[in-house]
């Protein structure tokens, strides 16, 4: 089973689809600041949350629920809003992020549980009429070290990115 949380009118047919409102097409109207998830232990194969994390108070439980749902080997693919994009800072937002929160542990704490289980980052920009944005978007996601260099130096004020995706793999 595959599961699409925080969906809203985007439908993935053949998945299980969750939101808190119901929408034509949803399968489970949850709340997902309620702890624990209606599903029990490793249910999901995939997960896919985009532009949803975004808005739930508590990350880190929120992630390590996804995590508990998710089978072993399974893959939890999230789409979130980078602090350099203007839209991130949305007032149904309650945070936004840089690539490290992904990748680094802080102020010398040990790393969550969860994310030693990240695969891959990736920075997205807006293309359109940027068109410098298409040269920049593969340099930033060369490697760790160059989006770290992006993202520490000021660049992003510059070449302001739009999302991050994450995937991750238990």
């Amino acid at each position: 089973m595959k599961l699409n949380i925080g969906c809203g009118d985007k439908i993935r047919f053949g998945w299980v689809n969750l939101d808190r409102i119901g929408y034509l097409g949803v399968n489970v109207i949850h709340d997902l600041e309620r702890y624990p998830y209606p599903f029990k232990d490793n249910t999901f194969s995939d997960i896919h949350a985009e532009q949803v994390i975004e808005h739930l108070e508590k990350f880190h439980t929120s992630v390590n629920e996804l995590i508990r749902i998710l089978r072993p080997e399974g893959v939890l693919k999230m789409i979130v809003p980078h602090f350099s994009d203007a839209s991130a800072h949305h007032p149904y937002h309650k945070r936004y992020f840089s690539c490290e929160a992904f990748r680094k542990s802080r102020f010398g704490k040990p790393r969550p549980l969860w994310l030693s289980t990240v695969l891959d980052v990736k920075v997205q920009f807006y293309k359109g009429k940027y068109f410098w944005n298409y040269i920049i978007e593969p340099l930033v996601n060369w490697n760790d070290s160059t989006r770290e260099i992006w993202e520490n130096t000021g660049l992003h004020n510059i070449f302001p990115a739009t999302l991050i995706h994450v995937v991750m793999k238990k």
